[in-house]
């Protein structure tokens, strides 16, 4: 009888884990996307290197220089006074 309550717990309660788990993976990244251009004639720039500071991801703009890229949110450090 223990045996099964026990089973019976892990099995109502271990989806709600992993949704939680799962949700606050989803909330901590961003998709960034965008067009690499020169600045004086806005003219698109292929192959241009598109780099996440601190993450070590990167891209590479295409040949009309569009680019995505999935990062991690930063999280803000605090410093102990």
């Amino acid at each position: 009888m223990y045996r099964n309550l026990v089973i019976l717990f892990f099995l109502v309660c271990l989806p709600l884990l992993s949704s939680a788990q799962f949700k606050a993976f989803r909330d901590s990244i961003i998709q960034i996307s965008g067009i690499t251009m020169t600045a004086d004639s806005l003219r698109a720039v292929p192959a241009v290197s598109i780099l996440v500071k601190g993450q070590g991801r990167g891209t590479i703009s295409n040949s009309v220089g569009v680019f995505s890229i999935v990062a991690f949110k930063e999280t803000p450090c605090s410093s102990a006074p």
